[in-house]
């Protein structure tokens, strides 16, 4: 009777250790992580455990489609590591001749609202929120809502011509340039 309130105990103990240890010691910690892909590729989030460098993948589908943001509460000192995940079509990760797929890594700094953007080549741009996480909220649903409006209009268009296909073509902006001044 007495072991099996012990083992009890412990066991309650144990799992709230890992909330005693985060939350209490420093609130000051939390941080919140927006992760944009823009690779071009799929790609998988996971968190690694600082303890055990075990990885727990963060979506909730099998992978974090090109175009697609996902929003984590986190702690800062927490590592995160992105992995490029092969094309479902040629199952091979192809992007300027490489084949093998790659690892990026980032780890939660002292800024509170931070962004890790995952760009074209597999590149990772660690930044801070310039606007309150609503503002990015509202931001991101505007422009989904944009972006689907004009994916219909476009299909709808290529329906009156008798096209069953739509082709969709993504021009990114170009780069800033400064007026050579004379």
């Amino acid at each position: 009777m007495m072991s099996s309130v012990l083992l009890s105990l412990l066991i309650i103990i144990l799992n709230l250790l890992p909330h005693i240890c985060t939350s209490e010691e420093d609130p000051d910690r939390h941080r919140h992580i927006y992760i944009v892909n823009f690779s071009g590729h799929p790609i998988s989030v996971s968190w690694i455990h600082p303890v055990t460098r075990k990885r727990e993948i963060q979506h909730d589908g099998p992978h974090l489609a090109n175009g697609a943001t996902l929003s984590r509460n986190s702690f800062k000192t927490h590592e995160f590591e992105i992995t490029e995940l092969p094309s479902t079509r040629t199952n091979l990760c192809l992007d300027g001749g490489i084949e093998t797929c790659r690892n990026e890594y980032f780890t939660m700094d002292e800024r509170k609202d931070q962004v890790v953007y995952v760009r074209a080549g597999f590149v990772l741009d660690h930044t801070v929120v310039k606007t309150s996480p609503k503002q990015m909220a509202e931001w991101i649903a505007a422009v989904t809502i944009i972006f689907q409006t004009a994916l219909v209009l476009a299909w709808m268009k290529a329906g009156k011509k008798g096209k069953r296909t739509l082709k969709i073509k993504y021009r990114p902006p170009p780069p800033d340039r400064k007026k050579k001044e004379e």
